[in-house]
């Protein structure tokens, strides 16, 4: 029996060693052990976290840990109802035993706090500031398991962008609420944009993330979702917490001001094949190299890009070149981790420009910076986008 134990402090890099970990440990079961609580501060660090719990749960899982033991109600509460605790636990619990520090069964006293905090999401109430996450759980009926904030009916995904209106209002509403009527002005231009590619993203969750790479086993467990932050710094501060990748250090020196920055970001994550397993589908062949995975991730992004699986007699597009378009316009940052990648794309020094032919488009490797030579990562299950752009200077309002 083997053991992960992820820290209270992590940035990418401990991420990446955690999944390399999972990796090395091949088909013997692994217990995972996890804080009451994780200091996740950082371009992209939830999201990335909860790569590293779908590499386990895609394996051959042991025991879900928490570092507790079954006395400790108040830490139990406080796990249970952040969104680290919560997801790991609302995708653990139908397939893995979850046990304090001396191996007692917690999930009874975890049961009371978990629909805490699905009430919690449900009515956006109660919930940290600055941040907002949105998940979706297949593995649940779709009462339990869809976010109504996503599927309005809780059956199906919202149809058009604008069916996300009130979800993406909303949203707002919570994010920016220590900041109140100031923060309305600023969110009303770029409102539309954020509509749209939220619903771009998620639509391919729901399209090409619930099944495995063949469009034939649906996944189970399966989580998907969507996490919003604002992050107000200093521009030394965030150069600081970028100093692991080169492209970010290289965005925020063009993207900041002196003085106080305001940073909107929004992670798209799910438990899904990946993006060059799904895209390839029957064609996929183990054993490729990681520049020919990048270039399968680059087909996503082309203009026009459908996946190469016929679903229902009809060729469904990724409609990432959409999404590239509108980060453009506001001078976004993308970073992608799936498989055995982790790329992404500066939109201030290197603007998107459409193209079909995918070998036209740029994209840099997260730590080098640079557009060939790409650093073999771990292999991790599922994917995360991540993207941000900067806010105008809420305090001048």
């Amino acid at each position: 029996m083997q053991k992960v134990k992820i820290p209270k402090k992590i940035n990418h890099d401990t991420v990446e060693q955690l999944i390399a970990a999972l990796n090395s440990n091949g088909n013997d079961t692994t217990d995972l052990e996890v804080p009451i609580d994780v200091s996740y501060r950082g371009f992209g660090i939830l999201s990335s976290l909860f790569l590293l719990l779908f590499k386990w749960m895609r394996g051959n899982p042991g025991k879900l840990i928490i570092a507790v033991n079954e006395d400790q109600v108040d830490d139990i509460e406080q796990f249970a109802t952040s969104y680290f605790g919560y997801v790991f636990l609302l995708t653990a619990w139908p397939t893995t035993t979850i046990v304090d520090l001396k191996g007692k069964n917690l999930k009874p006293k975890l049961r009371e706090f978990t629909s805490v905090m699905y009430e919690k999401i449900d009515f956006l109430q109660d919930l940290p500031n600055n941040e907002v996450l949105l998940p979706c759980f297949d593995h649940y009926s779709n009462e339990r398991g869809l976010n109504h904030w996503l599927y309005p009916d809780q059956i199906v995904f919202a149809n058009t962008p604008s069916n996300l209106q009130n979800t993406v209002y909303r949203v707002f509403e919570t994010v920016g609420k220590i900041y109140k009527s100031r923060f309305n002005n600023v969110i009303s231009e770029i409102f539309d944009d954020i509509e749209i590619i939220l619903w771009e993203l998620l639509r391919n969750t729901d399209e090409h993330a619930k099944t495995d790479y063949l469009n034939v086993i649906n996944l189970y467990p399966n989580t998907r979702g969507v996490y919003f932050k604002i992050s107000q710094s200093s521009k030394d501060n965030f150069l600081s917490n970028a100093k692991n990748s080169t492209s970010l250090i290289n965005y925020y020196e063009k993207a900041m001001q002196e003085g106080n920055n305001f940073i909107f970001e929004i992670s798209v994550f799910d438990s899904g094949p990946g993006l060059a397993r799904r895209y390839c589908g029957e064609k996929w062949e183990d054993g490729i190299s990681v520049d020919e995975e990048v270039d399968i991730v680059k087909m996503c992004l082309a203009k026009g890009a459908s996946s190469v699986l016929n679903w229902g007699g009809k060729l469904k597009g990724y409609g990432l070149n959409d999404v590239l378009e509108l980060l453009s316009k506001r001078n976004g940052f993308l970073k992608i981790r799936s498989g055995r990648t982790s790329i992404c794309r500066d939109l201030i020094n290197k603007p998107h420009i459409a193209t079909a032919n995918f070998s036209e488009i740029e994209l840099n490797d997260w730590k080098s910076d640079k557009s060939s030579l790409f650093t073999e990562m771990p292999f991790a299950e599922g994917t995360s986008l991540t993207m941000a752009f900067p806010l105008p200077k809420i305090d001048a309002l």
